[in-house]
């Protein structure tokens, strides 16, 4: 929507109206600008220096164009999103809109990606029963699956940044024992079956579409608006066919677990002496992100874990040669 014909506060307060749940960086000229509440947050916050603007002392603070990527980061520190206005003139009009709303959850850009660890986003539903999708973006992966699962067991095992969850949630005391992640949460109404099935035609084919059931449908077809709307796009078309994760054949490790094993981090809170960090030899990110995954949801299958056994077998007793050919050409 764009809002234009109007003072440049009149703009700010019809956008800002549009996105509650965001801090609004406005652009005016080469900087971007913030007013009324969102000033004093983020002046509290990240120490911008606050103006005020008007006879009616409107508090303001703001930044240069070149600095956006670094004050973005620096506010999403703090669990805001951020909505990014830009303007354009025409016919001598001034007219601004929404360019881009940055969520961890939908993240693409490398400079604000952690590229040894999942950037996964969580779409959660326990209604009519519990089903899940979760995906990372950047990527194009995208998980899903239904039946008996609980969101905590969830959070616990994938660590997603952003957690969108059904309103029905609200309804019990299911999340009572989660306050440590509230920040991730953020609650909507999940959009009807139909709607979502158009917007998922248009990236996956009925093939794979007629795999889903109506809880997955709505995970997924939600997830995928969500994101689309972030990034102001229809093009997700990087995104991969959904692979349905089976709880059977790998093991589910509970957060008090990868402590107790230091897997991730030590009792004392340090990565560097972890297993992950001892173990980390790999050559690119992909890599990085599989052996966490591997880690955190180990396979129980006896023929998985011997395939892989056999390759790092035929790797470093048969082709030593072509181990380290592929991690130098992994390096450069």
């Amino acid at each position: 929507m764009k809002v234009q014909n109007r003072s440049i506060l009149e703009q700010y307060q019809a956008l800002r109206e549009l996105n509650t749940d965001c801090i609004l960086c406005f652009k005016i000229g080469v900087f971007y600008e913030m007013f009324y509440d969102d000033a004093i947050v983020i002046s509290r916050l990240i120490g911008l220096a606050i103006t005020y603007k008007t006879k009616q002392r409107v508090p303001m603070c703001g930044f240069h164009e070149s600095s956006l990527e670094v004050y973005i980061h620096r506010i999403m520190l703090h669990g805001y999103k951020v909505a990014v206005s830009n303007e354009k003139v025409t016919n001598g009009k001034i007219a601004r809109e929404i360019e881009r709303i940055y969520t961890k959850g939908t993240m693409v850009e490398d400079n604000f990606l952690d590229s040894k660890k999942s950037n996964f986003i969580l779409a959660y539903t326990e209604t009519p029963g519990s089903a899940y999708a979760i995906a990372d973006i950047s990527t194009g992966e995208m998980y899903i699956a239904s039946g008996n699962i609980e969101l905590s067991s969830l959070i616990e095992t994938w660590d997603p940044v952003e957690c969108l969850l059904d309103e029905c949630l609200l309804q019990g005391d299911n999340l009572s024992s989660l306050g440590k992640y509230q920040d991730r949460f953020s609650f909507y109404d999940f959009q009807g079956h139909q709607k979502n099935m158009v917007e998922l035609q248009k990236i996956y084919t009925k093939d794979i579409l007629v795999t889903l059931n109506y809880e997955e449908t709505r995970c997924i077809g939600f997830l995928i608006q969500y994101a689309k709307s972030a990034q102001r796009t229809d093009l997700l078309r990087h995104m991969k066919p959904p692979q349905r994760h089976n709880y059977s054949d790998k093991m589910l490790l509970h957060t008090f677990t990868m402590r107790n094993l230091e897997l991730f981090q030590t009792f004392d809170g340090y990565t560097a002496s972890s297993i992950y960090n001892v173990i980390h030899k790999t050559m690119t990110a992909s890599g990085s992100r599989l052996l966490r995954k591997r880690l955190q949801t180990p396979s129980n299958q006896i023929d998985v874990i011997r395939d892989r056994l056999n390759s790092i077998n035929w790797f470093v007793r048969t082709r030593v040669n072509l181990a380290e050919e592929l991690t130098n050409f992994c390096r450069s």
